[in-house]
């Protein structure tokens, strides 16, 4: 910044400080642009802030937080600017200079005294356009260092802080005296002083600040309490039933006692039967008896008909014989053969046939939930069951929100990986089970590969227990390898011959040719350019299959490119299977969303589709599911049925009369790059394994034709199976489940799996929940840990649950939370894009966050049901209710979790003292911030045309940037995507995900307070004589010394109220004590702040601050 604009700031903040009116949340000051925060100002009171400086303005400015003061509007707006709307309560006002045009001139001459207007003309080429670059870098750090928002405070409100922090500072000297002087009595609650205090809870104190504050020492303790204004014996019942000691439970949970025993985690997963492997004869006798009266039944015969034509049947007694004979069995089958529906009851019934069905007790998992139910819906029916909620049927089946479980003993349960794991944190040597199967080995999921490393351990100690590991072919040896060996049976499939065609066959048999080809890097293997060796190998295998195909076919190989999905061909391919083919429907394989949406138009516009001869159903997750009702339905006859689906009709669904599959070759895998944060989602060659199972899609019910579009040398070079995902995900909830279960080390264990992630993976994921306090340095579980664990969602949107219940705003919370870890309700139904994100802006209600416009959306939905008019709801807002209705059922377990560890008071989420913030959206933008952060960006730049839609070229989208200056884009579907100006450059996100582009999902704009109380460690620093305060050396605003310290004390204050709180909790006591004046007082400090457009505004009108908050800021400052 020059020294003229400088010297006018700093020159005219004096002058508010001087005469106490310099009372406003923040600023954004662009240079000198400081006469518009003292003439722009107007007499208009915004919402409830306005009310309330009425109400108290005859308590005076000098009793509390809540002194009229001044308001600002900081608006982004296009080409980088930065506009103001200030508004003063006093009823002055008087126009602005125009500031701004003056001082932006003033810069750009000074940046050209620098730089001149023109490079050097001894530059040239290169040179010149890096001059350029620098210019332009130098023109962004100044328009950053001028545009920094301001935290300020007017004089009796930091008077009013500092008296608060005094107060709560000799509290704790009194604590800390009366402990030291009153052992005897004291020593089960020994000092919370800061001392005691993990690290990681006090990491956040500044040495060089620590001076600045007032060391009181007190020789008596009744002097001490008199000076604190405390009542010694009202406190002292505060602090042993609200604050007791940190190290005194960090002690507990070194014992196994902290908050969850085996009889909770018992609890939470349905067991309360005794698990000694005692029988019952009883029962032996009735499932003897039941097994001899079946055989009378024609029911069960024509099932055991059935039955018997599996491939797996025939190796019934090789398989029950290898089980009894060994602890651990692989079992390989092709699809079709069987062997999920069959293994469990082999075992059962020999058993049975042995008299000793009671003792019997088989878990097998499954990698998705509806796997489990239909499953185990089969098997039931197979034995002339019918699986009910009574507990008394042989089979039964227990997923997340939902289960209806068997008998303890004689049964088979059909379970997710995940409920096993639950299984373990109540019963860690598996005692209900003599029997685990893992089904689906082969698709390497992070849960089963976790299972199987405790499995391995556990086999030593219970040498009884059998594990069976089920899988398809191809890595089968790989697991027997890892069992030291164990045997290994290979089912045959149970399917019609596929004929298979390959690229090149396809070409020469449509004489396809693309439109247009280009040479582009081939991308056959893990979508990387090859080496110049395997180009080169390439093109030797291109010029063998001269004399097998013709020269046209060879000439298009050559050239083909690899780097994206023909979706002609595919409409090719299409084309010729109606017109030269037999019936039959046809599956397309594709990669994701865009191709269904391309192939579809396509389609959507050929004679045959409008002629009703073609019926064309795309399968995707965000398509309504009453479209995907029509995927299993037969056509009439003369229509051929097009479904086009990504992966998730390789496995998890079965499409009976499906004939044809035409196979793109590429799918959609999730990657993490530890290094640099990212997670991606991004398009890349089938496995050998995937392959298969695609092909397997063809031969169900008649022999099949699959048509590949790659060519047999990417084939033969392809992966024989996809990385497992432990190689490929963020690791930060498996490193929790180590340390709940008290596994050992984190390193030491995951090495122990048969492929492991790298250092760096888990290095970041131990660092990640050291910075979530979860972890000490140490890897010991600290409280917050404990909590995190426990809760089936990721840790940052744990730590947002958590701080949703101590701040009282937990419904909206648990909605926001229920999303994130499942899915966001919006479907988005072909050719009606654009009204779909209307809905969501609209729904979004210019609030700038995503999360916000999720709460409106359930909470319409929620209104909707009372008035029976849900399902119209649903429909004009492109919501899918079954969704909503999971969120539900997801947000009542989530309550409930809190009700059991203490943070609530009661299991209803909607009971009035858990919400008495939840209409108060700062504050809920603020516990956002708490849970997702460091997930910081910056606004960077948004769309030059504010009019434009964002379907139109001249859209260009909102950018940020992350810490370590990286770019990121806000998503297309995001309600941010659209925004044009933004109050504050901040925003919080779930997380980025690189696609085509880094892309930030789930995003709200946040404003200082928030950033300063709930982020990382705060600094107090100085740029170019400029004095700031800064969160984890990047998110940097304006602020004197005096308003950074006593930000500073507050932020400590809170972190050690959090702390307790979180290890000992309870409901949040906002009418007495410290804790109640505490965080009414940052709560005041986040809500005075954040100013919004008017319709948010209308929104904090409505009801933002409750008639609660404004009854207790009214007591506390009186």
């Amino acid at each position: 910044m020059n020294n003229y604009s400088s010297h006018q700031q700093s020159s005219f903040t004096e002058r508010m400080e001087s005469d106490g009116s310099n009372d406003y949340s923040y600023s954004q000051r662009r240079g000198g642009n400081c006469f518009d925060e003292c003439n722009n100002r107007s007499g208009r009171a915004h919402g409830w802030r306005g009310n309330r400086s009425r109400k108290f303005e005859s308590l005076g400015r000098s009793r509390g937080f809540l002194a009229a003061g001044h308001e600002e509007d900081h608006r982004f707006c296009g080409r980088g600017s930065w506009r103001k709307r200030n508004s003063y309560r006093g009823g002055r006002s008087s126009q602005a200079p125009d500031w701004r045009d003056r001082q932006g001139s003033h810069d750009d001459e000074d940046m050209g005294a620098v730089f001149g207007n023109k490079p050097p003309p001894h530059l040239k080429g290169r040179e010149i356009g890096l001059w350029y670059a620098k210019r332009s870098h130098a023109r962004k750090d100044r328009d950053e260092k001028t545009n920094r928002p301001t935290v300020s405070m007017d004089k009796d409100k930091r008077q009013n802080i500092r008296q608060l922090l005094n107060s709560l500072q000799k509290r704790d000297t009194v604590n800390a005296s009366f402990d030291t002087g009153h052992g005897s009595s004291r020593n089960s609650q020994p000092s919370t002083s800061r001392s005691e205090f993990p690290d990681s809870m006090e990491k956040r104190s500044d040495s060089e600040d620590d001076d600045e504050i007032e060391d009181i020492e007190f020789t008596n303790i009744n002097a001490a309490s008199q000076e604190a204004g405390v009542d010694l014996a009202q406190y002292d019942d505060y602090g042993t039933e609200i604050l007791p000691s940190v190290t005194d439970v960090v002690q507990n949970m070194s014992n196994g006692d902290f908050l969850y025993s085996a009889e909770h985690a018992k609890a939470d997963t349905g067991l309360t039967e005794d698990l000694s492997e005692a029988g019952n004869p009883v029962l032996d006798h009735e499932m003897t008896e039941n097994m001899l009266s079946h055989n009378n039944n024609q029911g069960f015969k024509e099932m055991l008909d059935f039955r018997k034509k599996l491939p797996s049947f025939t190796m019934r007694e090789k398989i029950v014989s290898t089980i009894e004979a060994s602890q651990v069995l692989v079992i390989s089958g092709e699809t079709g053969c069987g062997k999920t529906t069959q293994v469990p009851q082999f075992i059962l019934d020999s058993y049975i046939e042995r008299g000793i069905g009671s003792q019997c007790r088989i878990i097998c998992t499954q990698p998705r939930r509806i796997s489990a139910i239909s499953v185990a819906e089969r098997v039931a029916a197979e034995r002339c069951e019918k699986i009910n909620d009574t507990g008394k049927s042989s089979v039964g089946y227990q997923i997340r929100l939902e289960a209806k479980r068997p008998r303890a003993q004689g049964s088979i349960l059909f379970c997710t990986t995940g409920i096993v794991l639950k299984f373990l944190e109540g019963d860690p040597d598996l005692l209900r089970a003599t029997h685990i199967i893992i089904d689906e080995i082969h698709e390497r999921d992070l849960q089963s590969d976790f299972l199987i490393i405790i499995l391995k351990d556990l086999l030593c100690r219970r040498t009884n227990l059998k594990v069976i590991l089920m899988s398809a072919t191809l890595n089968a040896e790989m697991f027997s390898k890892y069992f030291d060996g164990c045997p290994m049976l290979n089912i045959p499939g149970y399917t019609f011959p596929v004929q298979e065609y390959l690229l090149e066959d396809i070409l020469e048999m449509t004489r396809y040719s693309p439109d247009c080809m280009k040479r582009s890097p081939r991308r056959p293997i893990r979508q990387r350019k090859m080496e110049k060796e395997e180009d080169r190998d390439y093109k030797v295998w291109c010029c063998n299959l001269k004399g097998r195909y013709s020269q046209s076919t060879i000439d298009v190989l050559k050239n083909f490119d690899y780097s994206s999905i023909d979706i002609h061909l595919i409409h090719h391919i299409i084309n010729h299977i109606c017109t030269n083919m037999e019936d039959g429907a046809i599956l397309v394989f594709v990669p994701g969303w865009e191709e269904i949406k391309k192939l579809h138009e396509i389609l959507q516009s050929t004679s045959r589709s409008k002629s009703g001869s073609l019926r064309i159903i795309p399968l995707h997750s965000l398509m309504p599911t009453v479209n995907q009702r029509e995927v299993f339905e037969r056509p009439p006859p003369g229509v051929r049925k097009v479904v086009i689906a990504t992966n998730i009709a390789e496995t998890s669904i079965t499409i009976d009369d499906v004939v044809f599959v035409i196979d793109c070759g590429k799918i959609k895998v999730k990657g993490f790059q530890p290094e640099m944060n990212l997670t991606s989602l991004e398009p890349q060659w089938v496995s050998k394994a995937n392959a298969k199972q695609r092909r397997g899609r063809a031969g169900r019910v008649q022999p099949g034709h699959c048509f590949h579009l790659y060519t047999k040398f990417c084939y033969d070079t392809s992966l024989d199976y996809l990385p497992p995902e432990i190689l490929r995900t963020r690791l930060e909830e498996l490193c929790l489940q180590i340390k709940l279960l008290k596994l050992g080390m984190i390193v030491p264990f995951i090495a122990k799996a048969m492929e492991h992630p790298s250092i760096e993976a888990i290095q970041h994921a131990v660092d990640t929940l050291i910075e979530l306090q979860a972890l000490d340095r140490e890897e010991n579980l600290q409280p917050m840990g404990y909590h995190l664990a426990r809760m089936p969602v990721e840790p940052h949107t744990g730590k947002m649950i958590l701080f949703g219940a101590m701040f009282c705003c937990l419904d909206p919370i648990l909605t926001i939370a229920a999303s994130l870890s499942f899915k966001d309700p919006f479907t988005i139904p072909l050719g009606k894009e654009v009204q779909a994100d209307e809905a969501r802006r609209r729904l979004g209600e210019n609030s700038k966050s995503d999360h916000i416009m999720l709460i409106n959306a359930f909470q319409g939905w929620e209104t909707s049901l009372e008035y029976g008019d849900s399902h119209n709801y649903c429909w004009q807002n492109f919501l899918s209710q079954n969704t909503l209705k999971m969120l539900r059922d997801m947000k009542g377990q989530l309550a409930e979790l809190l009700y059991n560890i203490g943070f609530v008071a009661s299991k209803n989420l909607k009971d009035q003292a858990s919400n008495i913030n939840s209409g108060n959206w700062s504050m809920i933008r603020a516990v956002l911030c708490a849970g997702l952060y460091p997930n910081v960006a910056q606004v960077t730049k948004v769309p030059k045309h504010p009019g434009a839609s964002k379907n139109n070229r001249a859209w260009s989208g909102v950018k940020m940037s992350v810490k370590g200056d990286r770019k990121v884009l806000v998503h297309p579907k995001s309600v941010n995507f659209s925004q044009s100006f933004f109050e504050s450059k901040w925003m919080v996100f779930y997380h980025k995900l690189k696609t085509s582009k880094v892309y930030v999902h789930d995003s709200t704009m946040v404003s200082p307070y928030p950033l300063l109380f709930f982020g990382g460690e705060i600094k107090i620093l100085k740029e170019d004589d400029i004095e700031l305060v800064s969160i984890d050396n990047w998110v940097k605003f304006k602020a004197n010394r005096s308003t950074a310290m006593l930000v500073k004390d507050l932020r400590r204050q809170l972190d050690k109220l959090l702390g307790q709180k979180i290890t000992k909790p309870g409901p949040t006591c906002w009418d007495k004590g410290e804790e109640g004046i505490l965080m009414t007082a940052i709560a005041d400090l986040i809500c005075t702040e954040t100013t919004f457009s008017s319709s948010s505004r209308a929104h904090m009108q409505d009801g933002s601050i409750g008639k609660e908050h404004k009854e207790r800021q009214s007591s506390y400052w009186n």
